[in-house]
């Protein structure tokens, strides 16, 4: 295949995955994606509902394409990658040549299913219900109605964010645990305004070296201490105890865990007692 014909397969590609975990593409993505003039994006735009004439059609209101009631993906995606796009703004990509690295250990947990994933991403991205079979950890396999309003990664993991109606409460959801998913025919709008305060509120998780490793110096450059004591981290009252399990925190009271394996100690715990995530921290116990 020549490098034109790549380039071409690469933003038809994209524009597959824009609909599938989306539901809407527009000229400013490729542009954004390809480095490409309005013209070409025009052009790819046009070559791909020639090529695919059932899987979108434009939107007025929009002003931009979107996704056909009988839409089927032409394209083998990459989920994690879709996620990490519509998250963070992250195109994450392989690139051929010299590699210096031990390749990462195999995904330990099932794949997740892109045509399950997507309900859920085209849903949040549209501000709409979705109706999923869900895996709970506590209450088995349930149905429930959600409004997803957020994606976020941690532990090696895609959680949602959304609003139950189930629990007529905002809660996190593990994307693998989503067994099935459907457009729901419920509309929800009343439940629209309730904002999320545990995602709207913004803390501060205080850092420092653990007291009980050797070597404090070097803990101290690796959090680029110079004259504070302290590191301060700022995430969301529902991140905060992912983030925390991914930095390898000790959150035990009387920084009891084994420094080796967590060399860093959360100092401010007494502040976090109530934040709900914390229950999942290294060591944290609200007593």
């Amino acid at each position: 295949m020549s490098d034109q014909a790549q380039q071409i397969t690469k933003r038809l590609a994209l524009i597959d995955q824009y609909l599938l975990f989306r539901g809407q593409v527009s000229r400013a993505d490729l542009i954004n994606h390809f480095d490409i003039g309005i013209a070409t994006a025009s052009r790819t735009l046009k070559e791909y509902r020639a090529k695919f004439p059932d899987n979108m059609e434009y939107s007025v209101s929009d002003r931009s394409y979107v996704s056909a009631s009988q839409f089927k993906s032409a394209y083998e995606h990459n989920v994690s990658q879709a996620l990490a796009l519509i998250a963070y703004g992250l195109e994450i990509r392989e690139i051929e040549g010299a590699r210096f690295g031990q390749a990462g250990p195999a995904p330990f947990s099932a794949p997740l299913s892109s045509d399950v994933v997507s309900y859920v991403t085209r849903a949040m991205v549209g501000g709409k219900p979705v109706d999923i079979e869900y895996a709970s950890g506590s209450s088995g396999g349930t149905k429930r109605t959600i409004i997803p309003h957020s994606l976020f990664q941690g532990g090696g993991a895609w959680y949602i964010r959304a609003f139950d109606a189930l629990r007529l409460e905002y809660r996190t959801f593990r994307l693998s645990r989503v067994r099935s998913a459907e457009n729901s025919k419920e509309s929800l709008t009343r439940f629209r305004g309730k904002p999320d305060t545990e995602w709207e509120n913004q803390i501060t998780l205080t850092l420092a070296p653990h007291p009980r490793r050797e070597n404090q110096e070097a803990l101290r450059e690796d959090l680029g201490l110079n004259d504070k004591p302290v590191k301060n981290v700022t995430t969301n009252a529902v991140t905060a105890g992912f983030v925390l399990i991914d930095l390898r925190v000790d959150c035990s009271p009387e920084g009891a865990l084994n420094p080796y394996e967590y060399h860093l100690r959360l100092m401010n715990l007494h502040e976090l007692r109530n934040v709900e995530s914390m229950k999942i921290a290294p060591g944290f116990n609200d007593a």
